[in-house]
């Protein structure tokens, strides 16, 4: 029997240099990101083509609130 582990990984938002390694990451094993927000707050990328080049599952976790710089998502549970 032949099984992947399974990694669940969260991370703010997807980057361009982050692409690459979640690809390598998800022929490894079998992966899954949860991103904490659509975009980063201080750079807006192109989020579209970034996620065009994503070869791994993820989800966007946007619902919740911030206080004092920190953010806090609904739906951690579940996952």
């Amino acid at each position: 029997m032949d099984r992947k582990l399974k990694v669940l990984c969260f991370h703010p938002a997807l980057a361009p240099y982050r692409v690459d390694f979640f690809n390598l990451l998800a022929r490894q094993v079998d992966l899954e990101v949860a991103f904490l927000m659509e975009n980063l707050k201080n750079q807006k990328l192109d989020q579209v083509s970034l996620r065009g080049q994503a070869h791994f599952k993820y989800r966007l976790l946007t619902q919740g609130f911030e206080i004092k710089g920190r953010l806090w998502r609904c739906g951690i549970g579940r996952l």
